[in-house]
């Protein structure tokens, strides 16, 4: 998207005209409103007679200048609603050698649906109304006026005042003891009803990291103790009776917080480090200097957790602690540098679940987030977003809360360490942290630290793949001379996006007839031009096949061109790497979706293996999973606009296979239903991963026998995901249990946040055309709140992947409908469903036209004021 039309652009972005050096808060929570006072001590940076901050939705009160003997003096201010600025005028012009103290008081009033700022969150029965605060990223300017910028980093006091029903009144810093001296609220001397406490934050963040939350939670308390023998105390608040579901959340916090110091070398400051459990968040968490927010269906860990949800719990509690570290002790210039914050971030939370789960499986799950059809970087570069980590502009902070700052970014910190290596990535990682330490940094700070330790000119590498957008496809093949006994690997790009050609390290692996890595053919190259040859002497014979960087950091799409189905066989056999057996079987699945779309069988090739594969026992389940999986989306990315035809292609494919297999399948899954006993999380996963797989093909062979299994594993199945794999299989089948069983499964599922978030992606992901009604009576029912980002996100993200009723006439009407109820709710779950249209301008008539007419007619009813972010994408899709 052209810089011009974003609401905030960066060559546009401005250094506030002060700096805030202290806040001293005073909230008073009531159950419709929140009362503030502030002081606020401000630096001039220049000489100013006038104060600008930012401000949203906040109803003002009075605001005076505090002078040094404390008396306060009424100043004139203009709130400009459309602008979120209040413009304060100060009684004469203050030089930069001076402070200036505003006292200001402000009344803000939460909300259901707008997840910034303070908002109701679920509250617990009985309760009073919970109040959970979310402030990145300009999120505190609806709670009161500040400047609400990355480089306002100060010390802070808040005070927080509520009626004492609330177990916890929780902020940032370290409780007060001179007013709060058992470190809990103390009743008001004049109102025992309500309570009091007081924060002190000595360490200087920025207003994005600030929390205010008024709860009712049970506590886990614990404390760890690092190498370095600093002590810890750690709190998990839970809801009400969910105490016993923090018990291993609270062991892969300690966990992580030994990991990262041993790891890391980071020492945590703060005396405590809290969680806190919030139903209602557009993101599974939010680091807020010591005290991170975690969406209950992560935070918590109980027979009610699906799988990925498992995975997902290790993964954001590691990276919101990595946050004090990363965004804390080091912060972001700006919004538009937030890549810094998080790319970092990421890797060192992949480095994390890769040692818990095995790195093959974590980094199978990483190359799928690169190539997701929905809202994977590729897809959005490819659909017209901007790819471009550096971002040049937004419409709203949250559109850069996306796959190019998530995925593509640590990807290419990835190719970055295999570039320069691990010792001078590491060395590079340390001085940025020692340089920045307490203060911000902007990307060239960060690159700075690589370009003074790398012994390389990166200039280049990072132009290209931090300020350009776009991607490198890479074509590679090979010849060998006997004689000579030489090995030339030939390697092109074709750039995607406007620029210069993209520097990529490649590791290419020569593998020999006994599966071995070729000691002669193994080595790291750089493709810095358009096409490039690289020689391998004495290679003393051919390689069976090449590794073409399987397993490594790559952002982009590689085609071997030199590879035949009996090449791609023998790599999915014997190769030693497994992520490279893997993508040799997707390749196989390719070939054998295009023959489905042709209307020709299978590849024989495809179905042997296929077989194989279910027989070898030397494969680990996870691992079987992943070569077994028939799915619509395809390697080769032409075929993307095509869903409709993918998905009836790979329903083809999975019933054919299903058909052949039908014997083999049903021992297999016999085995792998049965869970070993005292069987570890590591091993749970993949092991149900693979049942999910065969549940899928059984459902497509759609035979009695494969039906009666797959209920026979609903009701036996000791796990909450067994429930859910096995429902989804009997759902997609035209047998007619599919409802009874749907229906058990939501009277198991409906109490239990995360279950229900389960169980409402199954009711979305049915095939049938009578999915539109059970989403209608869902959505109907007490238990499901559209409100809910879990509860929209569960069942309307549900549907914007369900290839097989979507693209239908009903289901575009469905989309249209929905998209314009959810706008207004939850900008952020809408612009998800929309992407689900990302290629329609690619597509065939007469779905083209369709899709067109409903998006034009969306684009006319939405607003473009207060849903900018969603009326923007729209324009992108529809190329206006």
């Amino acid at each position: 998207m052209p810089a011009k039309n974003f609401k905030y652009k960066k060559s546009e972005y401005v250094r506030p005209s002060v700096q805030l050096s202290h806040v001293d808060l005073d909230l008073k929570i009531y159950d419709d409103r929140v009362v503030g006072r502030e002081r606020l001590l401000l630096k001039p940076i220049k000489d100013i007679s006038t104060v600008e901050l930012d401000v949203q939705d906040l109803e003002i009160g009075d605001i005076n200048l505090v002078d040094p003997e404390g008396m306060e003096i009424p100043l004139i201010w203009l709130y400009i609603k459309k602008e979120n600025s209040l413009r304060i005028v100060l009684p004469r012009e203050f030089k930069t050698s001076e402070e200036i103290v505003l006292e200001i008081n402000a009344v803000c009033r939460p909300t259901d649906n707008i997840l910034e700022g303070l908002y109701f969150d679920t509250t617990p029965p009985g309760a009073p109304p919970q109040i959970m605060s979310q402030c990145q990223q300009w999120g505190f300017q609806r709670i009161m006026p500040t400047v609400d910028d990355c480089t306002a980093k100060c010390t802070w006091k808040t005070r927080l005042e509520a009626s004492n029903r609330y177990t916890h009144l929780i902020s940032n810093g370290d409780v007060l003891r001179e007013t709060n001296p058992d470190g809990v609220p103390v009743p008001l001397p004049d109102d025992p009803s309500r309570m009091a406490i007081t924060y002190l934050n000595s360490i200087p963040m920025p207003p994005y990291l600030f929390i205010a939350a008024a709860g009712t939670w049970d506590v886990l308390a614990d404390s760890v103790t690092t190498d370095l023998g600093r002590e810890i105390r750690l709190e998990y608040l839970v809801p009400p009776g969910k105490i016993e579901s923090a018990h291993i959340p609270m062991q892969i916090t300690k966990d992580c917080v030994l990991w990262q110091s041993r790891h890391l070398s980071y020492e945590y400051e703060r005396e405590c480090y809290r969680t806190i459990c919030m139903e209602k968040s557009n993101f599974g968490g939010m680091e807020n200097a010591g005290n991170t927010t975690i969406i209950t269906e992560a935070a918590l860990i109980d027979d009610w957790t699906v799988d990925a949800r498992l995975v997902y719990a290790h993964s954001v509690i590691i990276h919101e602690y990595e946050h004090n570290h990363c965004g804390g002790d080091v912060t972001m210039e700006t919004p538009f540098d937030m890549w810094l914050n998080e790319a970092y971030t990421v890797t060192v939370e992949r480095d994390y679940v890769r040692e818990k789960f095995g790195f093959e499986l974590i980094r199978l799950s990483e190359i799928d987030s690169i190539r997701a059809p929905l809202n994977g970087p590729l897809a959005m570069e490819e659909g017209g977003k901007t790819g471009r980590i550096v971002r040049e502009g937004f419409n709203h902070p949250d559109d850069v809360v996306d796959g190019v700052t998530y995925v593509k970014a640590p990807e290419v910190l990835g190719m970055l360490r295999s570039l320069i290596g691990d010792e001078k990535y590491e060395k590079a990682i340390s001085l940025y942290f020692t340089r920045y330490n307490g203060g911000n940094a902007d990307t060239e700070d960060f690159l700075n630290c690589f370009r003074e330790t790398a012994d390389i000119d990166l200039n280049s590498f990072l132009h290209e793949w931090l300020f350009t957008a776009g991607y490198p496809e890479l074509r590679g093949t090979y010849s060998y001379s006997p004689d000579k006994r030489r090995l030339v690997v030939a390697v092109s790009q074709l750039r995607h996006g406007r620029g210069r050609y993209f520097t990529i390290p490649f590791r290419i692996s020569g593998v020999d007839a006994g599966g071995r890595v070729m000691e002669s053919v193994n080595k790291l190259l750089v493709l810095d031009s358009e096409y490039s040859e690289f020689v391998f002497e004495d290679v003393p014979f051919e390689p069976e096949f090449l590794d073409w960087n399987s397993g490594e950091a790559f952002y982009g799409t590689f085609t071997d061109e030199i590879a035949t189905r009996e090449t791609l066989v023998k790599t999915v056999k014997f190769s030693p790497f497994i992520i490279g057996r893997v993508e040799a079987m997707r390749t196989l699945r390719d070939i054998a979706m295009k023959n489905m779309m042709d209307d020709l069988a299978p590849p024989s090739e495809f179905v042997k293996l296929f077989r194989e594969i279910l027989d070898d026992a030397s494969l680990p389940d996870g691992i079987k999973a992943s070569l077994l999986t028939i799915s619509d989306e395809m390697l080769d990315r032409s075929f993307l606009p095509f869903t409709a035809e993918r998905n009836a292609a790979a329903r083809k494919l999975s019933s054919v296979v299903a058909k052949t297999c039908n014997e083999q399948l049903l021992d297999v899954f016999e085995r792998v239903t049965v869970a070993p006993e005292n069987e570890e999380l590591a091993s749970a996963i993949p092991r149900r991963s693979l049942c999910d797989v065969v549940s899928k093909l059984l459902a497509a062979a759609a035979g009695e026998r494969e039906v009666e299994a797959l209920v026979q594993y609903f009701e036996e199945g000791a796990a909450i995901s067994d429930k859910l794999y096995a429902a989804s299989a009997v759902n997609s089948t035209d047998s007619v249990i599919r409802h009874e069983i749907m229906n058990k499964l939501r009277d198991i599922c409906k109490d239990h946040v995360a279950a229900y978030g389960g169980y409402l992606r199954v009711l979305a992901s049915s095939p049938h055309n009578d999915v539109f009604e059970a989403i209608t009576s869902e959505e109907k029912s007490a238990d499901f709140r559209i409100e809910h980002p879990s509860h929209s996100r569960s069942l309307y993200g549900g549907m914007a992947v369900n290839n097989a009723q979507l693209w239908t006439t009903r289901g575009i009407d469905w989309a249209g409908e929905t998209l314009l109820r959810l706008a207004d709710i939850n900008e952020y779950t809408a612009l998800n469903v929309v992407s689900a249209f990302t290629f329609v301008l690619k597509m065939n008539e007469p779905l083209r036209s369709l899709v067109v007419d409903m998006l034009a007619e969306l684009k006319r009813r939405v607003s473009a004021v207060r849903t900018p972010s969603l009326y923007s994408r729209i324009s992108q899709i529809l190329g206006n």
